[in-house]
C-alpha cells in the first residue's frame, strides 16, 4: 500500500483536476519485513 501511495502522489501533478487514476497491477518481491517505527516511500516519474 505504501508503494501505491508514493507513486500516486508523485504522478498527481501530471493529471488534470477531475481525472481518475487506476492502479492495474504491482509486482513486488519482498525480501524482508519492514523494520522500525517509521516508513518512508519515495516515488519518481520516469
Amino acid at each position: 500500500m505504501i508503494v501505491d501511495s508514493a507513486d500516486g502522489f508523485e504522478a498527481l501533478p501530471l493529471f488534470d483536476a477531475g481525472d481518475v487514476v487506476l492502479t492495474v497491477e504491482f509486482k513486488i518481491n519482498l525480501l524482508a519485513p519492514a523494520d522500525g517505527e517509521r516508513l518512508i516511500a519515495r516515488g519518481q516519474v520516469v
